[in-house]
């Protein structure tokens, strides 16, 4: 549970592996259930001095109509790859240059999970952590093009 400012934020993530998979209406109305309950319990805490924020549900799908009409109905924020319009993961990525090293298209599935065994999920930490192209063994031609697509996605 994310605090600041004298808040709390409950969030719930939803993870699919499935190429077109999307949340429906039951996502978030058993999400927003057991936030009710959540926040029936920080009722009862007396000594609780910090507000509780309307609940988020995030998914790295879509959500049905249905779904984002009852998110709406409830107060439940809803983000998910295109929604908000205008504001969903999709374009918080492009906007904020947060790109995964796995959308490389330079670098081997292998050298990926070697880089995320490092805590090397971003781009942009790729090029603050460029030492371990070398662990790798890519050559220097290879590691130029590689640090170059880093550079054009990160505007670095």
């Amino acid at each position: 549970m994310p605090k600041k400012n004298g808040t709390v934020t409950i969030i719930e993530c939803k993870f699919h592996s499935e190429e077109g998979r999307n949340c429906n209406v039951k996502v978030p109305l058993y999400i927003h259930s057991r936030y009710n309950d959540v926040k029936a319990h920080w009722k009862t805490k007396k000594t609780e001095t910090k507000t509780l924020n309307p609940g988020w549900v995030v998914t790295n799908t879509r959500f049905t109509l249905d779904a984002i009409k009852y998110g709406k109905c409830v107060n439940l924020y809803l983000l998910s790859w295109d929604y908000p319009l205008n504001d969903g993961i999709k374009d918080r990525i492009d906007r904020l240059k947060l790109y995964p090293i796995t959308v490389s298209t330079i670098l081997t599935n292998c050298e990926k999970q070697f880089l995320l065994s490092r805590d090397v999920v971003l781009c942009r930490e790729l090029w603050k952590e460029k030492f371990l192209l070398d662990h790798l063994g890519v050559s220097n031609t290879r590691k130029a093009k590689i640090l170059s697509e880093v550079e054009q996605l990160c505007n670095l």
